[in-house]
């Protein structure tokens, strides 16, 4: 299953693959920041034992990144350890905001540990935390420098363990 903002985006893709017909996948229209109990959410809501975001957190503001990350811990099996969150961002050597429709935390592994610490502290969870930075961008491409050349990709793996 799969969750996308936009239903052009979900249309695009079976246009661009050719498998609306044959793909067993299910896709909502569905915006993460959404109240859990409207939408396509009640229909995602404890099923799932991984969730994975990639390149997606970066989008978002710290509330923003807090209520993503809250969302697909609502969308795994409740209670179930081992669960699993998954997925990547863009990611800096050093912690720094960029000011979009306002500021957007690009985490380094320390600050990206703190945003999970906020979430486990508001979700009642607890999560062992495997996160890291890859050199996956080359700072010398200019499409992938926009952070400064300290800019990465984080990797992150979150296992539920309480």
């Amino acid at each position: 299953m799969g969750a996308e903002l936009r239903q052009g985006y979900i249309d695009l893709g079976y246009e661009l693959f050719r498998d609306k017909d044959t793909l067993k996948s299910k896709f909502y229209q569905a915006n993460v920041l959404d109240d859990i109990a409207t939408g396509a959410w009640p229909a995602l809501v404890g099923r799932f034992d991984v969730v994975n975001f990639s390149l997606v957190l970066h989008c978002f503001e710290r509330e923003g990144q807090v209520a993503m990350l809250a969302r697909g811990i609502a969308a795994l099996k409740p209670g179930k350890l081992g669960t699993t969150i998954m997925g990547t961002a863009c990611g800096a050597v050093e912690a720094t905001e960029l000011e979009w429709d306002g500021k957007v935390p690009v985490h380094s592994p320390e600050s990206f540990r703190e945003l999970v610490a906020e979430v486990e502290e508001r979700t009642g969870t607890k999560w062992e935390v495997d996160v890291a930075l890859d050199n996956f961008y080359n700072p010398d491409d200019e499409r992938f420098n926009w952070i400064g050349a300290k800019m990465k990709r984080l990797v992150f793996e979150l296992t539920r363990v309480a």
